[in-house]
């Protein structure tokens, strides 16, 4: 009965703050037509990773990362930000009025999720549109993640995340077996027997260009969610 209370609440409360977003964003729109407001060159949203640490119903400590604004930035053409280091970090593409700060926003944190959690890095919106659909969609993509594989995730977790790098270690090289397996430091004979593995836990080849895409988008969801436990995993 407590949880449906604050769901309740919860969804009061961010309907109220779209109203407020909504009103806000307005009267920045009509300022910006009265006072003739432009800023001086382009800018962007750049937002930061942020950790919160708290209790989960098994009142255990858990840390849960959120995206909050970091800055709006000048952006001149071809501008990278060479001070972001040390975190992950997504940037907005560049825009001109103040109004459409709120999208910017919006989309600095689509690009913050696309960076794989544990990694440091700096994505800027569009750079990995298959993880930034993935990171707008998550209800979905969690569903997908879970479909596709197949029997793969049923596996026990040291057999289950070899394949998983294997076939994630041969599509970032390019598709080359040889590549996979100096970077898996292991034989090409090793890789293929691994990919031959994929193949018959999820019936998708990455010899077929389409069904090496889902596999792809797959392996995708499954790096963005490092938290995710399959039934492979020990209890």
């Amino acid at each position: 009965m407590a949880d449906a209370t604050f769901t309740a609440l919860g969804q009061s409360l961010l309907a109220k703050v779209d109203v407020l977003a909504g009103e806000l964003a307005a009267r920045v729109r009509l300022a910006e037509r009265e006072l003739d407001v432009v800023p001086p060159e382009d800018l962007a949203a750049v937002c930061a990773e942020q950790l919160r640490t708290g209790w989960n119903r098994s009142r255990r400590r858990c840390a849960r990362s959120t995206g909050r604004l970091l800055a709006v930035l000048p952006r001149p053409d071809g501008a990278a930000f060479p001070s972001l280091r040390g975190s992950r970090f997504g940037v907005s593409p560049p825009y001109q009025p103040l109004s459409q700060s709120a999208e910017a926003l919006r989309l600095a944190r689509l690009a913050l999720a696309a960076v794989p959690p544990g990694t440091a890095g700096v994505c800027h919106y569009g750079e990995r549109p298959i993880a930034t659909v993935i990171a707008d969609n998550p209800g979905t993509a969690d569903d997908l993640a879970r479909r596709v594989p197949g029997g793969l995730l049923e596996l026990p977790a040291d057999d289950r995340d070899a394949l998983l790098r294997t076939a994630r270690a041969w599509f970032d090289a390019d598709g080359s077996t040889t590549r996979a397996a100096a970077a898996m430091f292991c034989h090409r004979n090793t890789v293929r027997y691994r990919l031959s593995r994929v193949e018959a836990l999820t019936g998708r080849s990455v010899d077929r260009p389409r069904e090496a895409a889902e596999l792809l988008f797959a392996l995708e969801a499954v790096a963005l969610d490092l938290t995710r436990r399959h039934p492979g995993d020990r209890r």
